[in-house]
């Protein structure tokens, strides 16, 4: 009984860890997208992605020109690139 108990308090730790991840930490430059007519996303110029609260511990996407993209196609530590983009670039 007592496992369970642990491996519940881990399993819901690791659960929060994950929810956690501010989309205020991503950090992108809204001139390198715009928004397709079916709501997809666009990079217009080479850009990258950092997630993190600074560039020397954020992860970071590179994204080249041309690439289309919705949700659930490229998370930044968690965070769906396209929901911050969504959120912060309209």
């Amino acid at each position: 009984m007592k496992m369970m108990t642990i491996l519940a308090v881990v399993a819901a730790s690791c659960e929060t860890a994950v929810a956690q991840t501010p989309i205020d930490a991503v950090r992108v430059d809204c001139a390198a997208f715009v928004r397709t007519p079916s709501r997809e996303w666009v990079v217009t110029k080479t850009t990258t992605v950092f997630a993190g609260q600074n560039n020397a511990t954020a992860g970071k996407i590179e994204l080249p020109p041309g690439l289309e993209f919705g949700k659930n196609k490229f998370r930044a530590n968690g965070a769906d690139l396209a929901d911050v983009l969504d959120q912060r670039c309209k």
